[in-house]
């Protein structure tokens, strides 16, 4: 019976409950709990969902209409145009330099933005708006002052500084947007796209950022009513040929 036990025991190697004191056991890798295959690798595949879905293209250009405008408004706007005074303002202004169809569309955004009421579509207003347009997209300053006398008669030069108190009261009152797109110009000129006004389109012997310097800083002095528009060579030669 010993005899079998000692064979037994060389056969079958020492007890796997006594650990041998030459071995040292190595972890190749921390224990967790066992999860199917299949659950590790589709968490590893799938990425994490953002908290909020990515908007959608289409919905960033549909976007509500930069104006609203109503049919009141811009009738009120064409009857302020047809003013005997700034008919003969615009008809002064051959070359578009200062009224062109740009800084008109800008005059009725103001008016929007503003929000005049149909009472408030007036001369002064009108002037106050344009000179402002002028100051934001115009360089040359000499032209815009050409606004002074129409707007406030003979008496312009003890009248000015309360002019330009107004426009930047209507400035303030915008929340100093007074920037105006071109798309949005656009868009209030196809409200009634064959009205007279929006054919004031500028020559380009007057575009860019080109200056025109008097000689003296006093030869120039802002005209008014009752004068003939400013002979300009550029245009004239343009209208001949």
């Amino acid at each position: 019976m010993e005899g079998q036990y000692e064979e037994w025991h060389k056969t079958a190697g020492p007890s796997p409950l006594v650990a041998s004191k030459q071995e040292t056991p190595i972890l190749t890798r921390p224990l967790v709990p066992h999860v199917g295959k299949s659950l590790l690798s589709k968490r590893s595949r799938t990425p994490e969902r953002p908290p909020h879905p990515a908007p959608c293209p289409l919905a960033k250009r549909m976007k509500k209409p930069s104006l609203i405008v109503k049919t009141t408004e811009m009738d009120a706007f064409f009857r302020l145009i047809d003013d005997d005074l700034i008919q003969d303002f615009l008809w002064m202004d051959r070359c578009c330099r200062i009224a062109d169809k740009y800084l008109l569309a800008m005059v009725f955004a103001y008016f929007k933005r503003v929000g005049y009421s149909v009472q408030q579509y007036n001369r002064m207003n009108f002037f106050v708006s344009l000179y402002l347009a002028n100051d934001m997209e115009e360089d040359e300053d000499d032209m815009k002052y050409e606004i002074f006398p129409w707007a406030l008669g003979v008496d312009w030069r003890s009248r000015y500084p309360r002019f330009l108190r107004r426009r930047d009261h209507l400035w303030e009152a915008m929340h100093y947007r007074a920037a105006v797109s071109r798309k949005c110009c656009e868009e209030i000129m196809l409200i009634a796209p064959l009205h007279n006004i929006w054919q004031r389109l500028r020559s380009d012997n007057h575009a860019g950022a080109t200056r025109h310097y008097p000689k003296d800083e006093h030869d120039y002095e802002p005209r008014g009513p009752g004068y003939e528009p400013i002979y300009c060579a550029l245009c004239q030669v343009e209208m001949i040929s």
